[in-house]
């Protein structure tokens, strides 16, 4: 069946001659069952304002187990997600910036622009020591806020 945990299955049979019933023969199948292809891949998210802070989208958003999207939860079939590191743009483990359970990461208003790297392992809930890991890279960047022109002159119409 779908999702049976990869390993070496033994299954016995027995085959009777149709025209002599008592002429019967068993047999032992050894089957070796292999996990899925777990691929979690590296992406780099679109730039937050660090000024204002974000939200990425998942970092499941790319990841796949047997070649099918990978789908976070508990279920055969599903993955887990644990983060690994965060680390700082200047090379330091950081909890500047958060992985979310639901794979998303937040970038708190007020953080330091650079790009940070969070590490995380997906694992197959079928099999778990099937995982695979990856770097998701959030590029958090300082852009000035620009507030409408200030009007200094006493003939200006925008008064």
């Amino acid at each position: 069946p779908a999702d049976t945990p990869a390993g070496t299955y033994s299954v016995e049979y027995q085959i009777c001659e149709v025209l002599n019933p008592t002429n019967c023969d068993t047999a032992i199948a050894t089957i070796l069952l292999e996990p899925p292809v777990i691929d979690a891949v590296a992406e780099t998210f679109a730039p937050i304002n660090g000024a204002d802070g974000g939200t990425t989208a998942s970092v499941l958003t790319s990841d796949t187990l047997n070649g099918a999207p990978a789908v976070l939860g508990t279920n055969p079939g599903e993955v887990t997600l644990t983060e690994d590191s965060i680390i700082d743009p200047d090379g330091n483990p950081t909890t500047a910036i958060t992985l979310n359970a639901d794979g998303t990461i937040t970038v708190p208003a007020g953080t330091a622009a650079g790009d940070y790297l969070v590490t995380y392992t997906i694992c197959e809930v079928t099999n778990p020591t099937n995982c695979d890991t990856a770097i998701a890279t959030v590029l958090v960047r300082s852009e000035e806020r620009r507030v409408g022109k200030e009007c200094r002159s006493r003939r200006s119409p925008y008064h």
